[in-house]
């Protein structure tokens, strides 16, 4: 039997109440062996139906991160403009906080592929509304919203180490104009984008 200690409790307390959204970061690199630690907390998570459907891609290359926040803002240009007049300031104001990742020292990305065990068991002649079968989209769900605890472990580990981080989901939007740079695997999707370093 495990006995648990007070102290554990106290210490996530502590990492947890400290934790905060960090947008701005001073030029101290983050060592790989920080990058790893990272990482080993990250693989503890759960994931729907227990399978590792998920990976992430850290990125420190500077030319890279701007290479896709470039990319990011060119298909935000022309979105921009599909934007009712009376929202679009607005709109704008906000999505520049699309890409301040690239400032960082390093960037996970989190990418995640869908298991469609359930759907591919169905014998769809036999139903009588296929409309009611939201099988394939219920398994995107939760591969989707299984990618919040690998990041979530992902923010208390960087500030367990004194740094800090932030949970980006914005630049997702034109996520199929850079997801050529994160992953050549098939049928994966990024699940979030996270910011890491000192400040």
């Amino acid at each position: 039997m495990i006995v648990f200690e007070n102290e554990e409790y106290l210490a996530l307390e502590r990492i947890c109440k400290r934790r905060k959204s960090v947008r701005a970061f001073n030029e101290k690199e983050v060592y790989e062996d920080d990058l790893e630690k990272i990482i080993n907390i990250a693989n503890t998570s759960p994931f729907a139906s227990g399978k590792k459907n998920w990976d992430l891609t850290i990125i420190k290359d500077k030319a890279k991160l701007s290479l896709i926040s470039e990319r990011i803002k060119s298909y935000l240009e022309e979105f921009t403009s599909l934007i009712k007049e009376d929202f679009r300031k607005d709109f704008i104001n906000y999505s520049r906080n699309f890409t301040f990742f690239e400032t960082a020292p390093a960037v996970i990305f989190l990418t995640y592929r869908t298991t469609s065990a359930t759907s591919r068991s169905l014998d769809l002649n036999k139903a009588i509304d296929r409309d009611l079968l939201k099988v394939e989209e219920w398994e995107r769900e939760n591969s989707a919203k299984s990618i919040s605890c690998v990041a979530m472990l992902i923010l208390l580990a960087v500030e367990s180490l004194g740094m800090g981080a932030c949970y980006m989901t914005g630049g997702l939007l034109a996520e199929s104009k850079f997801i050529d740079l994160i992953t050549n695997k098939k049928e994966r999707k990024i699940g979030a984008i996270i910011p890491i370093g000192y400040y």
